[in-house]
């Protein structure tokens, strides 16, 4: 924001040269980033944070100023001299959503012949021009001129030109276009909030005007619109049609809501003097009245948030500068209303904020606060963290993706899921948010085989975003695990190409840390994995994800060298099943009993299918059976492996009984020809 310093004198006096001013606005938050203009007519720039409106115009930074200087307010020239508005000389006003316009004035005014296009006032002028706006004509310049004066935006209608006597403040129509000021057409969304005469759109709402009504030097009888606009509504639009205004900014971080008469009486009465122009009556319609909020203010709670407590005659001199009213209560505490230009002050903090600093932050003392308490890291962090140990032990490297896509990287990866669409996309190619962590775990595996990289692994913790199939359901967010790997493994001399055995040993390691009760692994079905070499993971009933190679023709496609392997796990899932818990048995001072068993299997048969059914024996001492040989070929028929399986029994307390160790071998004999197994 641009303040000049000769403007902001017709407002307040302040004792201090311009350099300390700037120093002392500083200090109070509103940052001095610099100086322009002559040295006989400074204009200082502000850098004002989004939540202070309040400051975009001169006589909001007055108030400041007269707040630090403790020095008193000059209300603008020509305030408070316009006539009240007692007939709406013929326009009447609807407003039709009181949640998106609380207050809508309009005042009429008949003029002479050629006085739209008279000229500002010299030093008007100028002042404009310090602001980087370029004069047109008399009414046009005098709204910019009470917009950068007193911060509310006004607008200004060749009343003639209005159709029916009427304005509307209502949602745009299907269909609806409107030529703004800038001669651009526009298609409007029924998002955006208009300003419509009888038949028409004529302005978007605190964004711009419209060219067919706007204001020429033939003009004789204009309409003077000042109102209060929901800043969301504001925002949105300007946004959708990407258009930057004075006026928009400010309505959409917060306008006084209690400005718009007053902005429009100013505007009148400077009409009235400097066009002749006369007054032909006006309006308030007044959708929903403002409240001012009230706040409790405690002195202890200062003390806590500030290290200390300003004298209570000081907190109540500061607020009451500042333009709060408050009232004292018992128990050293007060009952706070902010101004209406104050919409930031909202909490106690808030109000903290204020009296620190006006009181000087000079003034607290530089310690830090005392702690009292233990830090914890929640399970869930803990869990994540111990998931990213586990990788790197693994010889994976993290990395870091944007979460853009395009829509046909969505579709393709993860089909079924509805992406949802940015509204300001960096560019059309990833207009989307990406609904799988795959298409940017590729693009970085590329990256690293471009580099002339011979093996690569890496892990990535992101989320990714959806639209539910309901209608008008919010979009959901999760949190996913992606691994990605190419080239080879192992040591110096022990080097092999990776595969997906590789990859699911690197799998198997990181959900051993997880109560996944069980688990399993089935045959993928996936459009991106290669047949017969990927997997679904499931615990519980649940899919947790999808591990395998890339389909060889994606793979040639994206010019892969050598084959990458993919895999895609539900974060969420697993940070909610929990760690599993360690438990340590001591091992038995007792030898183990072990039997070899080869059985005769169909290739439908899975491995998974196997383990499960063994697993499944309530036998004393079980301790499991691991696969020593599977052997195809020979005299095995067509559509069949043999198996060569090795199972083991062993008790904490004592050595097993051949007749023990017999009857469990039985059992599981039976068990393996009840999944179809022949012994041989």
């Amino acid at each position: 924001m641009l303040i000049s310093l000769e403007w902001l004198k017709e407002f307040v006096d302040w004792p201090e040269t311009p350099a300390a001013l700037a120093e002392r606005l500083t200090g109070a938050g509103l940052t001095a980033a610099g100086w322009s203009g002559s040295a006989q007519e400074p204009v200082l720039e502000l850098e004002l944070t989004s939540n202070r409106p309040d400051c975009l115009s001169h006589w909001g930074v007055a108030r400041e100023v007269a707040a630090l200087a403790r020095t008193a307010l000059k209300p603008p020239a020509g305030a408070g001299q316009a006539g009240q508005p007692t007939d709406p000389a013929g326009i009447t006003v609807t407003i039709e959503s009181a949640e998106t316009c609380a207050r809508y004035c309009l005042r009429v005014l008949d003029l002479p012949s050629g006085a739209a296009a008279r000229a500002l006032p010299e030093i008007m002028r100028a002042r404009l021009l310090a602001m980087g706006q370029a004069p047109i004509h008399l009414l046009p310049d005098l709204s910019n001129y009470t917009l950068f004066e007193i911060g509310q935006p006004t607008h200004v209608f060749d009343a003639d030109t209005l159709r029916g006597n009427q304005l509307h403040v209502r949602w745009a129509r299907p269909g609806e276009t409107l030529i703004t000021l800038d001669e651009v057409e526009r298609q409007l969304n029924p998002g955006d909030l208009v300003i419509a005469d009888a038949e028409r759109p004529v302005a978007l709402a605190g964004v711009i005007g419209g060219l067919e009504t706007a204001i020429t030097p033939a003009t004789r009888k204009i309409a003077i619109e000042s109102a209060w606009f929901e800043p969301q509504v504001v925002r949105r639009s300007a946004r959708r049609h990407g258009i930057r205004t004075e006026a928009g900014y400010r309505f959409e971080r917060g306008a006084d809501p209690q400005a718009a008469a007053w902005a429009a009486d100013l505007l009148v009465s400077r009409a009235v003097a400097l066009a002749g122009a006369h007054w032909a009556g006006g309006t308030d319609c007044i959708a929903r009245e403002w409240q001012a909020p009230t706040i409790r203010l405690r002195a202890e709670f200062l003390r806590r948030l500030l290290g200390l407590a300003p004298p209570s005659d000081a907190v109540e001199n500061i607020l009451q500068r500042l333009g709060f009213q408050l009232e004292a209560q018992a128990g050293a505490s007060w009952m706070v209303q902010p101004p209406s230009w104050r919409a930031d002050v909202k909490i106690e903090a808030d109000l903290a904020e204020e009296v620190a600093r006006l009181w000087g932050y000079e003034h607290f003392p530089s310690r830090l606060p005392a702690f009292q308490g233990v830090v914890t890291e929640s399970e869930p962090a803990r869990l994540a963290s111990k998931t990213r140990e586990k990788l790197r032990g693994r010889g994976y490297s993290e990395a870091i993706s944007l979460s853009f896509a395009g829509a046909a990287e969505g579709e393709r990866y993860a089909p079924g899921r509805k992406p949802v669409k940015m509204m300001n996309p960096l560019s059309e190619e990833e207009a989307w948010l990406r609904t799988t962590l795959l298409p940017s775990m590729l693009r970085l595996l590329l990256v690293n085989q471009n580099r002339d990289l011979t093996s690569a692994r890496l892990f990535e913790i992101g989320k990714i975003y959806w639209r539910e199939a309901k209608a008008g359901f919010p979009a959901t967010e999760a949190w996913r695990l992606s691994l990605g790997s190419f080239g080879e493994v192992g040591g110096w001399n022990d080097r092999r190409e990776y595969g997906f055995y590789e990859l699911k040993g690197d799998i198997e390691l990181l959900l051993a840390g997880f109560d996944l009760p069980g688990l399993e692994w089935r045959p993928a079905s996936a459009g991106w994995c290669h047949p017969g070499r990927a997997a679904e993971i499931w615990a519980n009933q649940a899919q947790l994800g999808t591990a395998g190679q890339l389909h060889p023709e994606l793979a040639e496609e994206l010019k892969f060298r050598r084959p990458p392997f993919l895999a895609e796990l539900d974060l969420q899932q697993l940070l909610i099943a929990g760690g599993n818990q360690l438990r340590f048995s001591p091992p038995s001072r007792f030898p183990a009993a072990w039997r070899d068993f080869s059985f005769l299997f169909d290739d439908r048969v899975s491995w998974q299918s196997i383990q499960t059914a063994l697993n499944g024996l309530r036998q004393p001492g079980w301790q499991g059976a691991s696969l020593l040989e599977l052997f195809r070929g020979g005299g095995i028929p067509a559509g069949q492996r043999s198996l060569l399986l090795r199972a083991s029994w062993q008790l904490p307390d004592r050595t097993l009984r051949e007749d023990e160790v017999q009857r469990a071998a039985d059992e599981l004999r039976a068990t393996l020809a009840g999944l179809g197994g022949q012994q041989r």
